[in-house]
């Protein structure tokens, strides 16, 4: 829980460029592109321990790693709706060593592809569920 109110009050502090105590839509827009885009020291620092915080509630077994099984089950829990195939192919999608499991760095990318990408057919889009 920790590591997500810092990854939410550290963006917030980011993005907030007038300092007024509200983010606008284009001070969202403007800052996740120029923080999180081209990934980098910012991004890694705010958005890691919030994808290992994720990682850690994930992960029933505690083997350091998303399985399938556990994948579906934060789909579930997520509320994303996907179909069980559509699941699968989503978790190989993320799983970009191809060795059936998540790590923290492929969920890394998936999270970049979510909050900065412009390909609408990344897998990283359907992480939280269809928009």
């Amino acid at each position: 829980m920790a590591g997500l109110a810092d990854f939410w009050q550290d963006l917030f502090t980011e993005l907030d460029m007038d300092r007024d105590g509200k983010v606008t839509p284009e001070e969202y827009k403007l800052g996740m592109t120029r923080l999180y885009q081209g990934g980098g020291a910012a991004y890694d620092r705010s958005l890691r321990p919030m994808m290992q915080a994720i990682l850690t509630v994930v992960d029933t077994n505690g083997d350091g790693q998303i399985s399938p099984e556990e994948f579906h089950k934060a789909q579930l829990a997520f509320g994303t709706k996907l179909e069980p195939a559509d699941t699968d192919a989503l978790f190989a999608r993320i799983d970009l060593n191809h060795d059936g499991y998540l790590s923290v760095d492929e969920l890394l990318v998936a999270v970049r592809e979510y909050y900065t990408g412009n390909d609408e057919d990344a897998p990283g889009n359907l992480l939280f569920g269809e928009l």
